[in-house]
């Protein structure tokens, strides 16, 4: 019988640590998924601006 507790006991060990480890994992994602948003944002605004200078300037050499 105790070594019947003891297997459960090195399972329910493991899977403690598992669950501990995929915690980890799913807030290291979630920060890399926030970082990718704030990236994008500002790759979208980047090229918004761009866009809108090269217009200006297509619009002086119109002139």
């Amino acid at each position: 019988m105790s070594q019947l507790l003891n297997k459960v006991q090195k399972i329910q060990n493991s899977e403690n640590k598992y669950t501990k480890e995929l915690a980890e994992i799913l807030e290291i994602l979630d920060a890399i998924e926030n970082h990718t948003a704030e990236l994008r944002k500002k790759i979208l605004s980047e090229v918004a601006t761009d866009k809108n200078n090269l217009h200006l300037d297509l619009n002086k050499i119109d002139e």
